[in-house]
């Protein structure tokens, strides 16, 4: 059962910052001031090695409120065993809009992380419990954590996990 929900855009403002920006290509945006020197940072996911699409330093940017709930989430999917459930690693932080819409992703906030892209499309059913490419083993934890997943969404992003609470 889902308890957490996923943040609003002014709830998102106010828990990790309001930011001007420009439009650029492909729903790409260009964050104009600071915000970003001041909030985005590299995080170490350890638990990231080996996983196809990690980078080599296994250092992913996130921001800086929700770092230690993420490094917090990915300690224990290691040390549970469930790091055999990320098979490929897609993304945190991307200045972007929403893919086909007009309002900010999640990602642009450094606040949402992408694991399983090519089992999980947007829009589609996500990965069953039984299926490869599955992220379901990884739900209630990544709940515990304060994270949302995007498989919950009206339209489905199985890949998805974002920040909906700061604990």
């Amino acid at each position: 059962m889902q308890n957490n929900q996923p943040l609003s855009n002014k709830e998102k403002e106010k828990m990790f910052g309001c930011f001007k920006y420009s439009v650029l290509e492909n729903g790409r945006i260009k964050i104009l001031g600071r915000w970003q020197k001041d909030n985005i940072i590299k995080v170490f996911l350890p638990e990231l090695k080996g996983i196809k699409g990690a980078p080599k330093d296994l250092k992913i940017y996130f921001h800086r409120s929700a770092s230690l709930q993420l490094v917090s989430l990915f300690k224990e999917i290691g040390n549970i065993g469930l790091t055999k459930y990320i098979l490929t690693w897609d993304g945190s932080y991307v200045p972007r809009m929403i893919r086909g819409g007009k309002n900010l992703s999640s990602h642009a906030y450094g606040m949402a992380f992408d694991i399983n892209a090519n089992w999980n499309n947007l829009g589609a059913i996500p990965s069953g419990e039984r299926d490869i490419g599955t992220v379901r083993p990884l739900i209630g934890l990544a709940e515990k954590y304060g994270f949302f997943w995007g498989g919950n969404f009206t339209r489905p992003d199985g890949m998805h996990f974002e920040i909906s609470k700061l604990i």
